[in-house]
């Protein structure tokens, strides 16, 4: 017997959920991206559009999956940018993470230390080689993390990138604002919208950000 197609709504039109509505979309999924106003225009879309990945809460944990991330990015960015028509005005850059004193100067060292173990280009320098980089820097920098395994971008171009893409691979987008969800005893079934609509579905994916703790314990 066929396995019955799923069904998938994304709620959230940020990075996180235009991306996850886009790679869902090209598997062939039935997903629907609700947002209440236009893609990006949240956190998403006036962050610093910066994939950076880092090690300074997590150790070990972070910078893995920020390494995983980078690499997915850079993966995927090409069939973004082709799908949608949208240039990101994605570049290569590279951080100096900057020590002023003792203490910082092991924290910086560890973390450097941390992410070139998890395949990263990231390595300790002295301050003068950190001055030559950069001659401004002031003489009281010990040294510092140079981490060359990064990428700036426009951030709201980005995500609308992402919400093209998502759409010409046959994702839908629905402009509405979710109040809830529906259900059938413990089962989420859909969500609810403000005017009063069902939509239904088999999953439902939370990407609001920040705002997911709180109104995921509302509803």
């Amino acid at each position: 017997m066929p396995r019955k197609s799923e069904v998938v709504v994304v709620v959230g039109g940020g990075v996180v959920g235009c991306f996850i509505a886009y790679r869902l979309a090209i598997e062939g999924v039935a997903v629907t991206l609700v947002e209440r106003d236009t893609p990006g225009t949240g956190a998403s879309g006036t962050a610093g559009g910066n994939v950076q990945p880092t090690a300074d809460s997590y150790g070990e944990f972070e910078a893995a999956i920020g390494a995983e991330s980078l690499r997915l990015f850079r993966r995927f960015l090409p069939d973004i940018k082709e799908a949608s028509g949208i240039d990101p005005q994605d570049q290569e850059v590279q951080y100096l993470h900057a020590a002023l004193n003792d203490d910082e100067a092991g924290q910086v060292r560890s973390q450097a230390e941390i992410l070139y173990k998890a395949g990263l280009k990231a390595q300790w320098i002295e301050g003068a080689d950190a001055r030559k980089i950069e001659p401004r820097l002031s003489s009281d920098v010990l040294g510092g993390m140079l981490l060359r395994d990064c990428v700036q971008m426009d951030a709201r171009r980005f995500v609308s990138a992402l919400a093209e893409s998502a759409r010409a691979s046959g994702a839908q987008m629905l402009v509405a604002e979710v109040v809830g969800l529906q259900r059938d005893g413990n089962r989420v079934t859909g969500v609810l919208l403000r005017d009063g609509t069902e939509v239904s579905c088999d999953t439902v994916v939370l990407a609001m950000g920040a705002w997911v703790g709180t109104v995921g314990s509302e509803w």
